[in-house]
């Protein structure tokens, strides 16, 4: 497994076609936080479910978007590292 630096990461998303906000957020990230964020996703599902106004539903499925959003990203860096071409 090529295990790059934060810098090379930051490299390879610069020069880059296709560059994604999530990317320059969770690509520096290793694949060790993926749980972190999916049980972020799953509290935050729970606070979605138990919400008693507008305002806070909101939040909370913005708590899910980051936590849901960062397994895909995660997924791809690491293919991505484990497969050149």
């Amino acid at each position: 497994m090529k295990n790059n630096t934060i810098q090379e990461e930051r490299a390879n998303l610069q020069s880059s076609d296709e560059i994604d906000l999530r990317e320059l957020f969770f690509v520096i990230l290793d694949g060790r936080y993926i749980i972190t964020f999916l049980v972020l996703f799953f509290l935050a599902s729970f606070g979605c479910a138990f919400s008693t106004s507008v305002e806070s539903l909101w939040f909370f499925r913005a708590l899910q978007g980051i936590g849901g959003g960062a397994g895909s990203v995660v997924a791809r860096a690491m293919v991505r590292d484990l497969y050149q071409g």
